[in-house]
């Protein structure tokens, strides 16, 4: 659905919120999931029109490693750190 979603924006680019806690004790299969959009997000980081991003360190490292090389759209970004 994410492909899809990114795909239909086409050179116009596109703008998303990532909100993800991680517990103690998470589950394999949502780790996997949310590992998954994260490398689709970032495969398309040239898109990237606005963000808000409230993570843990890890993956918003990786987000903020494409930025601003790899995100010539970019006209806003939100760090956010209520979740961790």
């Amino acid at each position: 659905m994410l492909k899809l979603w990114i795909d239909r924006s086409s050179g116009h680019g596109f703008s998303f919120t990532v909100f993800w806690t991680v517990f103690d004790d998470p589950v394999e299969s949502e780790n996997a999931a949310f590992n998954a959009i994260v490398d689709i997000l970032l495969d398309n980081c040239g898109k990237w029109r606005s963000i808000c991003l409230d993570l843990q360190e890890s993956p918003l490292k990786k987000f903020l490693s494409v930025i601003p090389s790899r995100t010539p759209k970019i006209r806003e970004i939100d760090l956010l750190c209520s979740g961790n």
